[in-house]
Order: structure tokens, then C-alpha cells, then sequence
């Protein structure tokens, strides 16, 4: 024949152990039905902490507790008691008894456990200039030797310049940037980066990992940012007809626009300037058409490319000839006016006639 192990249930108590009587489990085998019992102790009582009179598992055993009270009183602005130290239970609590009324010179205390119940009458804040500060606002606070005084005013929030300045502009307070910079990558000839979501800020920049060496077919790129180092070698730069500008300087791009070279970079070619109502000079460089206002005479020396900026194509620049526009936009505005004052007149005239071609009356 075929031996098997007993399957056996959960079993059910018969009866249940109590907090302090033993009790039986019978147990089923799902097999062959046969039945087992095996004796369980007591679970004793259960109680929440020290201070707890009844027994949690419903046997109604209802306990005598000791509180552990403390010697000392303890208060607030209602009352003294004593607290125990395991429930916080309160003991031979009572209102204040107040003391003398509050002076000049000492406030009113209650006559029993001490409490403060009334500072005295000479306190006036005297908020010093010093803020002070947590990780959220500033303040100033009453300076009076006064150990009961914590008023506090002009508690107002840090002022930062923006999400990830460091230094609030009004107390000092340094806190930690909370940059949140982006995953994609940025990236130049110097090496790659990346930005603050918040505030634009750079991560330290990273040199390039050089890939393969750029081929007739393929350019060379970074394998970290695929940044092109190189291009393909059979790449042939057209630097089109846009001039890109800064203040200083103007320049060439190549069109392609995953190639960064540049070239003709040289110093603006100024013109001899406009002078503005406000006494202001405005230049125009003659090849690339930047205009630029300066209360002195302008740079002749090219700097470091700062912006990628079309001006103006070459034909355009050339075909300018200098020519003062700033001049050119008052002759038009004057010939506007000129041309509303005319039409004013012709409908004030018009008015004068009655339907017979006559001046009315």
C-alpha cells in the first residue's frame, strides 16, 4: 500500500487558550480525517504600556497600575499637574494660583509650580537689525534680556535672485543650489555639459571621448556626447552670405549645420556714427550692417565669436551704403502727420457745406 503524510488543517481551538487558561487545538488530516489534538499554554495578558489597566484581548481582567509620576510639577498656560513619565497621565492637576500682579520690575508668576502667568509691565521689544534665520525665512527678534520674549516680525521667506541662487539677497543665508540639470547633452569644441532646467547653469565641462577617426563618408564624434570633432573628410565648408555679430566682432559660419567651424572673423568696420536725440552715437559696421549706440568712440579690435546672430548678407550691407536710417524713419513719421493734419482739415471743411454746396449757417 501506498504512505502518505497527514495533511493537517489549521486547527481549532477546543477550547481556545485564555490570558491565563491553557487550551486545546484538534487538528483534521484533509486525507484520511484523522484527528489529533495537541495542548496550547495560556497567551497571558495583553496590555498597551505599564500605565494600562485593561487586558486588550477582551477577558475582562482589569489590572491595579502604579503610575510612575514625576516630583516635579508640570504646566502651561491653564494649569500644574504632575505627568507621568510612561503615559503622560496628568496627577492632582489645578488652575494657577496667581502670585502678586505683574510690576515694573518682575511679572506674575503662579505662587505653586512658578509658571509665568503675566511678563512684566517694563518689557518694549527691541528688534535688532541682525536677522536671523532658518532654511526658509528670516526675521528679526526682540533683543531684551527677557528669557520669555520670543517676539519675532518681518519674518518673511529668503530672496533669491533666481531657483538656484545660493545666497539670499536680504539675510545672507547660504543654501545648497537645488540645480535640476537635464540628462541631454551640450556640447562645444572645449568638451560637453549639461544644463540647469532651472537656471541655465553649467555643469563642469567634460573633455570629448574621440571616437573613430573621421573617413571620406563619416565624421569623427564624441562617443560620449556625439558631438562631431571632425567632419568628414571630404567635407567642403560653405560659409554662405550671413555675417554673425557681437559687439566687437563680426564672422562666418559654415552652412552645415552640424559643422561649428567659422572664419573671416575680423573687427567691424564703423561707420563715422549718427548722433541721437539723447546725445548718443549710433555706428553701423559697412560689411555686416550691425548697429550698434555708444557714448564714445568704438572698439577696432576683433574679439572671441560671443553670439551666433545673423546681422545681414553682404549684398545687403554693401548696397546700404551707410545710409542713416535712424533720419529716414523721422521723415516718414513727419510726412504721417503731416498727412493727418490734411485730412482733419478736409473734413472740418467739408462740415461748413449743406446739401446745396453752401456754408451753413
Amino acid at each position: 500500500p501506498q504512505v502518505e503524510d497527514h495533511d493537517w488543517n489549521d486547527g481549532i481551538g477546543k477550547p481556545a487558550p485564555g490570558c491565563e487558561t491553557p487550551g486545546t487545538i484538534e487538528y483534521t488530516c484533509s486525507n484520511c480525517q484523522t484527528i489529533k489534538t495537541e495542548n496550547v499554554d495560556p497567551v497571558g495578558h495583553k496590555y498597551d504600556n505599564n500605565c494600562d489597566a485593561t487586558c486588550n484581548n477582551n477577558c475582562g481582567t482589569i489590572r491595579e497600575v502604579s503610575h510612575n509620576y514625576s516630583t516635579t510639577y508640570s504646566s502651561d498656560e491653564t494649569g500644574h499637574w504632575y505627568a507621568c513619565s510612561i503615559c503622560k497621565d496628568k496627577k492632582d492637576f489645578a488652575p494657577h494660583t496667581p502670585g502678586a500682579a505683574a510690576t515694573e520690575k518682575a511679572g506674575q508668576t503662579c505662587t505653586i509650580c512658578k509658571f509665568e502667568i503675566a511678563p512684566a509691565l517694563e518689557h518694549v521689544h527691541d528688534f535688532s537689525d541682525i536677522w536671523y534665520y532658518d532654511s526658509e525665512y528670516h526675521w528679526h527678534r526682540c533683543e531684551k534680556k527677557n528669557p520669555t520674549c520670543y517676539q519675532v516680525r518681518d519674518k518673511v521667506k529668503h530672496d533669491y535672485d533666481n531657483a538656484c541662487d545660493v545666497d539670499c539677497n536680504t539675510c545672507g543665508a547660504v543654501r545648497i543650489p537645488p540645480h535640476s540639470h537635464n540628462e541631454e547633452w551640450q556640447g562645444s569644441e572645449e568638451g560637453h555639459w549639461h544644463l540647469c532646467t532651472l537656471c541655465g547653469s553649467k555643469t563642469e565641462v567634460e573633455p570629448h571621448v574621440p571616437g573613430p577617426e573621421a573617413t571620406d563618408t563619416e565624421p569623427q564624434r564624441c562617443e560620449e556626447c556625439n558631438f562631431i570633432i571632425q567632419m568628414e573628410l571630404t567635407h567642403n565648408h560653405d560659409f554662405g552670405e550671413n555675417w554673425y555679430s557681437d559687439d566687437t566682432s563680426h564672422w562666418q559660419c559654415c552652412t552645415d549645420s552640424l559643422c561649428t567651424e567659422t572664419t573671416a572673423m575680423e573687427a567691424h568696420d564703423w561707420d563715422e556714427g549718427v548722433e541721437l536725440a539723447d546725445g548718443s552715437m549710433q555706428y553701423t559696421c559697412a560689411i555686416c550692417a550691425k548697429q550698434v549706440i555708444s557714448d564714445g568712440p568704438m572698439a577696432t579690435q576683433p574679439t572671441q565669436p560671443s553670439t551666433q546672430t545673423p546681422t545681414q548678407k553682404p549684398a545687403d550691407a554693401q548696397n546700404s551704403g551707410g545710409f542713416p536710417w535712424m533720419w529716414a524713419g523721422i521723415a516718414a513719421i513727419v510726412l504721417l502727420l503731416i498727412g493727418v493734419a490734411l485730412l482733419v482739415v478736409e473734413f472740418i471743411r467739408s462740415r461748413k457745406y449743406n446739401s446745396h454746396g453752401r456754408f451753413s449757417k
